[in-house]
């Protein structure tokens, strides 16, 4: 018989209902359940997205088929979560925004090659600053870890300052994870160097970037 059931709350805001066939229960949580029924899914996407933010608000026109990324990147945007967006998505937004300023793409074809939706794409528009500040952050952070390395060469009396380990060992004629184990194993230093992590100069931003760019 049709009856209406339960809504309850998964603790986290997503509104859920039980059910069951032949004993068996399961949990279903209804913005799924109204996506699958009424909202067609092109690309085959695996997750259900609330537009406005409001979990429980699963009126069909709140809802939309995302991919994983674009759930963490919305959920980013409108500060569901202060957890930034993989390496990959920084860089397919920044490539959103560049593409945007040509003005040679429609957003439905900007939307079709990166499979993301109109939503997101008017977010990342008012979000540019930002993007671009966290593309930055994470192309320093991907080439030495945000750090600078200091070796001291003491044969020749020398100090260099080097963006990372695998730079220093290029310069010296080393193996590339040569200086990063004399640091970790070896209490900094040999024979031959003496070696320490140190904060990255945001001042030579210009340079990391020009020697990752080689």
């Amino acid at each position: 018989e049709e009856r209406i059931l339960q809504e309850n709350n998964n603790g986290r805001g997503y509104v859920y209902v039980s059910l069951s066939y032949k004993n068996i229960k399961t949990r279903e949580y209804i913005h799924r359940l109204v996506a699958k029924e009424f909202l067609p899914n092109k690309w085959n996407k695996r997750e259900v997205n609330h537009k406005n933010g409001i979990k429980n608000d699963n009126n069909v026109s709140n809802l939309e088929w995302v991919s994983a990324s674009e759930n963490k990147e919305h959920a980013y945007l409108t500060g569901l979560t202060k957890n930034r967006p993989t390496d990959l998505d920084v860089t397919e937004v920044n490539m959103v925004i560049d593409l945007l300023k040509t003005e040679k793409y429609t957003q439905d074809e900007i939307c079709n090659v990166f499979k993301i939706n109109e939503n997101i794409l008017t977010m990342l528009k008012k979000k540019e600053h930002i993007i671009e500040v966290m593309f930055k952050e994470t192309k320093i952070k991907k080439a030495s870890r945000g750090y600078e390395i200091e070796v001291t060469d003491k044969e020749n009396n020398e100090v260099l300052i080097f963006p990372s380990s695998k730079k220093a060992a290029e310069h010296f004629n080393r193996y590339p994870g040569y200086f990063s184990e004399l640091i970790t194993k070896c209490g900094g230093q040999n024979r031959s160097f003496k070696a320490e992590y140190t904060i990255f100069d945001e001042k030579q931003i210009q340079t990391l970037e020009e020697m990752t760019n080689e």
